[in-house]
């Protein structure tokens, strides 16, 4: 699948942090081309969301965070905790997102309240996966869980190594087929030291 031509100059990062933080930013700027260029030309990419809503290429994926964006006046993601692993041509990142959404409430209209925003946080953890390419790093996969609870819970550590095996193995094969035990042990380390 080809992308259409970019409207900015494709960035090259150099690092899995540097394309970590386009991604943050561009979320936070709400700048949904700075936020596609993040992403890998691949056809397989991925992004789940907290609800478990998958969306797969670029064009759901660009829809996803079109509606996301149209949602909400302002959106911040504070990343905590990144904990990384590097091997090669792949890097996971597990990190704990720290968001905060402002949104104009259904129930009012702009002539009644026109300056009320509601401010919802919530703390999500995240994995984003990155592969290294002839134009840097990009992101390959971005899976968030809802989370309730802090790091310290172990009972949920079988099933957010569990949750992000599967979305390991659904991304890596296709992509990079050579990465998919070695990612496997990367995730068992990352979230046996992480919850």
């Amino acid at each position: 699948m080809s992308l259409p031509p970019p409207t900015a100059p494709v960035p090259n990062f150099a690092t899995p942090d540097e394309a970590e933080q386009g991604f943050y930013e561009s979320i936070t700027q709400a700048n949904l081309d700075a936020l596609m260029a993040v992403w890998a030309d691949e056809d397989d990419i991925v992004c789940i969301d907290p609800y478990g809503r998958r969306a797969a290429g670029h064009a759901a994926i660009r829809q996803g965070w079109q509606s996301i964006f149209n949602g909400c006046h302002h959106l911040e993601i504070e990343v905590m905790n990144v904990m990384r692993w590097q091997s090669g041509l792949i890097a996971i990142h597990l990190v704990q997102e720290s968001v905060t959404l402002f949104s104009v409430p259904e129930e009012l209209t702009d002539p009644e309240h026109p300056n009320a925003l509601v401010k919802r946080n919530g703390v999500t953890t995240a994995m984003n996966v990155y592969v290294r390419g002839g134009n840097g790093w990009r992101l390959v996969k971005h899976f968030v869980s809802r989370r309730s609870t802090g790091y310290g819970n172990v009972g949920k550590h079988r099933m957010v190594t569990l949750s992000m095996w599967i979305v390991l193995t659904t991304a890596l094969p296709a992509i990079r087929p050579s990465f998919c035990f070695t990612g496997w042990k990367a995730i068992r380390n990352l979230t046996t030291h992480a919850i």
